[in-house]
């Protein structure tokens, strides 16, 4: 879960949680992630938090983002 209390920011959690969740194996390769609009619902978090966790793992390479 997200600790909004916490100092390290919330996009930032979100990231680490959405890696580990790859790494697990419970996120599969080639498999949907729950859209951000999901993702804000699931955590109570802002769109733009969500957008923000979801760039930075698109820019390392753990996600890949297609249309539709």
């Amino acid at each position: 879960m997200l600790d909004s209390q916490s100092p390290v920011p919330l996009y930032f959690q979100l990231k680490t949680l959405l890696e580990e969740q790859i790494k697990s194996g419970m996120l599969k390769s080639g498999e949907r992630i729950p859209s951000e609009y999901e993702l804000c619902r699931m955590y109570q978090i802002s769109r733009t938090t969500a957008r923000q966790a979801l760039n930075e793992l698109v820019r390392v390479g753990k996600l890949v983002r297609t249309q539709g």
